[in-house]
């Protein structure tokens, strides 16, 4: 599966540059356009483990600083750098579930016989603070299909990196014995969308933009606190993007108006050999939500 992502991902990029596209009255006013957008993120972010019948839950809201530029380089070709990073990561409260219609037991391994014996009904087993932070690079080229369609394809690189503290459980077979986990992910992910323009940014009173963008982890580096020294690199997994910008003209070059934003990543379970036991980073999914005030202006 992982190969024919890949391979798809390359086909379309050699169909860009390749397929012969009509390019008449396409330029646009200006070869550079700029943006930067203040506003917050809703995340939300689950875990699913597979060695116990155990979820957790949370979401976070932060604030967001998203900048980028659009250089256009032929009546055909353009290429965008896209940067979003939270300003400052808040904390919120994470719970941890049993999933329904399944229990977890706690043995004796001594004696094998069960101490406890815990359901849905107990729910949550386990709550915690939790503050998450996220920051994405993309780079892409464009390739203009008509004046306001394009195709596009490169590189994202995304870092997030959350802690989790002050562990609490009314259950008393669950040992608190952790102060701070920290886990760090970092990704290079190709992706590859299309996009509309409503026209130039120069001279309209005022522009819509939208993108759907498609991506596959091509690389992944991802280390807790729980393992120290261990180093999880499976690329399994993919994105969801959805934007929106709409603006409208302050001056005859500059813009102010509303980013809207939808992404969400799904990532499969990890697991490693350490020593003689198996641990495993779980099954995550991760949904975020932005808006933001944005301001637009060519050179």
């Amino acid at each position: 599966m992982k190969v024919i992502v890949k391979r798809r991902l390359l086909w379309l990029f050699l169909f860009l540059i390749s397929s012969p596209i009509c390019a008449r009255d396409l330029p646009e006013n200006g070869g550079l356009s700029y943006f930067a957008a203040f506003g917050v993120e809703n995340i939300y972010f689950t875990e699913k483990a597979s060695i116990l019948p155990v979820e957790s839950e949370v979401t976070v809201t932060n604030p967001i600083l998203n900048s980028g530029g659009l250089f256009v380089l032929s009546d055909l070709w353009y290429f965008s750098i896209d940067n979003t990073t939270t300003m400052y990561p808040y904390t919120s409260e994470e719970s941890w579930h049993i999933e329904d219609g399944k229990s977890i037991a706690f043995v004796d391994p001594n004696s094998g016989n069960t101490l406890a014996e815990y359901d849905s009904s107990d729910n949550p087993i386990q709550q915690n603070s939790l503050s998450y932070g996220l920051t994405t690079h993309t780079t892409m080229a464009h390739r203009r299909l008509t004046r306001t369609f394009d195709v596009m394809t490169g590189l994202r690189y995304r870092f997030h990196l959350f802690k989790r503290f002050d562990p609490r459980s009314d259950l008393p077979e669950i040992q608190q014995n952790w102060e701070i986990v920290e886990e760090t992910v970092g990704e290079l992910i190709g992706v590859v969308g299309f996009g509309y323009k409503s026209g130039p940014l120069e001279g309209r009173r005022y522009r819509v933009e939208t993108r759907f963008v498609y991506g596959h982890p091509l690389l992944s580096r991802v280390e807790n606190t729980n393992y120290p020294g261990t180093v999880f690199t499976e690329t399994s997994g993919q994105d969801l993007e959805v934007a929106g910008f709409f603006s409208w003209a302050a001056t005859q070059k500059f813009h102010t108006g509303l980013m809207l934003q939808a992404d969400a990543r799904w990532r499969d379970a990890q697991r490693k050999m350490v020593g003689n036991r198996e641990v495993e980073i779980p099954e995550n999914f991760t949904l975020a939500y932005r808006a933001a005030f944005s301001v637009s202006w060519n050179n």
